[in-house]
């Protein structure tokens, strides 16, 4: 395998340009294109994948990409910063990890990619689903959350060398700030905000800007990082966003936000035995 090989391609700069079926108006989107090869690819390896890739997704029982995955991998392919917005359940997780992974092994170096996820349970599946999808390439995935020691994590952060790390906002931004941690995850290549809406609110949005300060600062390469932001749904403050970037818009969402056969139910019970109540339900 070529670790090391692959042509970087130019970003456009401007506007959002939308590839999806969305409104492009608040993201500044220009003209609708039909997404080159994500219209009609019938499996992953349509979308340009490398082959480890497209064998990892036939061994998880993944035969067809998803419409979030046709318009958004080869987008991600061809260095784009990208505002993904799909329905829950639409496999939008995928939809930036397995084309991360595919860089990866491209230009091997450090810290690769850093998501950020607006709670801890969401940021441990999204670990889980790195591991899973680059147990191939024993892709190594650091976790970092609060109700740890902060000290350990940033400790594993600076010497254990992983290639994607995945955490909340708050803890992200007290071990970015500090020097050792900084200087390692000014390496990444990829920013992926999972649940963009919500890392962007009022109440999320000024982590979120300290963890992107902090590692913004220096770069690979000028200008070579990556924005994708991914979201069940679009907000003003994500369209901004994608709009300052110059983001290519994947709008496969729907005004439900979530598929109209799932059912949704409340359990009110006392926080302290909340996973009892959960546990039991499973």
């Amino acid at each position: 395998m070529d670790l090391f090989g692959g042509a970087k391609k130019k970003r456009r700069r401007g506007g959002a340009r939308d590839v999806g079926g969305g409104s492009a108006a608040a993201a500044g989107g220009a003209s609708a294109a039909g997404g080159g090869c994500g219209g009609g690819a019938v499996d992953f390896a349509d979308l340009g994948l490398a082959p480890w890739v497209v064998a990892s997704c036939g061994a998880l029982g993944m035969a067809v990409p998803s419409a979030i995955q046709r318009g958004a991998i080869p987008a991600t392919l061809r260095g784009d910063h990208v505002l993904g917005v799909a329905e829950t359940g639409s496999g939008k997780t995928a939809a930036f990890a397995l084309p991360i992974l595919d860089a990866l092994f491209r230009d091997p170096f450090g810290v690769f990619a850093l998501c950020v996820a607006p709670s801890r349970e969401l940021a441990a599946q999204l670990a889980d689903q790195f591991a899973v999808f680059g147990a191939r390439q024993r892709v190594r995935v650091a976790c970092v959350t609060g109700g740890v020691d902060g000290v350990a994590q940033g400790l594993e952060l600076a010497s254990g060398r992983p290639h994607v790390v995945v955490g909340t906002p708050g803890r992200l931004a007290e071990v970015c700030e500090r020097c050792e941690v900084a200087a390692t995850l000014r390496c990444a290549a990829f920013l992926v905000l999972d649940e963009a809406d919500r890392l962007l609110s009022p109440s999320l949005g000024p982590d979120v800007g300290r963890v992107d300060a902090a590692v913004r600062g220096a770069a690979r390469r000028p200008g070579a990082r990556r924005d994708l932001l991914y979201s069940a749904t679009r907000s003003e403050a994500l369209d901004a966003r994608a709009a300052a970037l110059g983001a290519t818009v994947v709008d496969r969402g729907s005004p439900a936000a979530v598929p109209a056969g799932l059912d949704a139910e409340y359990v009110l019970c006392p926080n302290r035995v909340k996973y009892a109540y959960f546990a039991r339900l499973l």
